[in-house]
């Protein structure tokens, strides 16, 4: 089950092994065996207690904006959890899978780069700022990767400088 808490002020606190949300409305209580996520948009709060029974029981805290954007998650930092996204790291490493993450990373790192730019151009008005920033967006075309992130490395590194 998911908790979504979106009223401005409402309260989460553990009690034994549930989770309590308090609103001026009503209090409800949930088992945190039953809960697989919970969902804090912004003017909620969340007690560290709260969290830490959410971490023991592996479940994933998702902080919000007012629209719904997420900005922030809680998880277990076990290391299970660390040893796990290594190994998906590793296997990465070596096979398609892992160019095309490396390339997506530095795609969106360059698509930002000429996104800031562009809106410095645009408040400054400056045209020299506004053609740094296409050229800048040209590279992202150039990002071509191999089968394994050794045969596409000095390419994307290049492209990145």
């Amino acid at each position: 089950m998911r908790l979504i808490i979106d009223k401005y002020g409402t309260y989460i606190h553990k009690k034994k092994n549930r989770f309590i949300i308090l609103d001026q409305s009503q209090d409800n209580e949930f088992s945190a065996d039953k809960v697989s996520q919970i969902l804090i948009y912004r003017g909620a709060a969340i007690t560290a207690d709260a969290i830490d029974l959410a971490v023991k029981h592996n479940i994933d805290i998702v902080y919000l904006d007012k629209i719904g954007r997420p900005f922030a998650r809680t998880y277990s930092c076990k290391f299970e959890n660390s040893a796990s996204v290594h190994r998906h790291q590793v296997r990465a490493y070596d096979n398609e899978k892992g160019t095309a993450l490396m390339a997506g990373f530095i795609e969106g790192k360059i698509r930002n780069q000429s996104y800031l730019l562009k809106r410095l151009a645009k408040t400054r008005d400056d045209d020299r700022l506004r053609n740094i920033a296409e050229k800048i967006t040209y590279q992202t075309e150039k990002l071509s990767t191999g089968k394994t992130i050794d045969e596409s490395r000095n390419t994307v590194m290049g492209i990145e400088g």
